[in-house]
């Protein structure tokens, strides 16, 4: 696998290797995936973003609108296509009692 562009020698966990991580120690009251909510989220910050370029313009470069640009893309494709993931995990401890409720419906 290819190190990720903007952060070398990085790499994220799967879901596995996480909850082999938190195991025996703690439990996983619930597990959110909501990459495709954060499709929505990026291209919300590109508008932002590109709607306050006028004024931002005079302390950055276009490279960086560029680069800007294409990260937050990239990101929200990556999300739109599955292939991305953004995940909300609940963990308590082993001894704690169950007792978490999820707000989703």
């Amino acid at each position: 696998m290819d190190q990720p562009l903007y952060f070398p020698c990085s790499k994220l966990p799967s879901a596995q290797q996480i909850a082999a991580a938190v195991e025996p120690d703690l439990v996983i009251r619930d597990w959110h995936e909501f990459g495709r909510d954060y499709d929505r989220t990026l291209m919300a910050w590109w508008d932002n973003f590109k709607h306050a370029w006028p004024d931002l313009s005079g302390n950055y470069s276009q490279r960086f609108y560029r680069m800007w640009k294409y990260y937050l893309h990239c990101c929200a494709a990556g999300f739109r296509v599955g292939q991305l993931q953004l995940w909300q995990i609940v963990l308590s401890r082993r001894e704690a009692r169950p007792g978490y409720q999820s707000i989703r419906p």
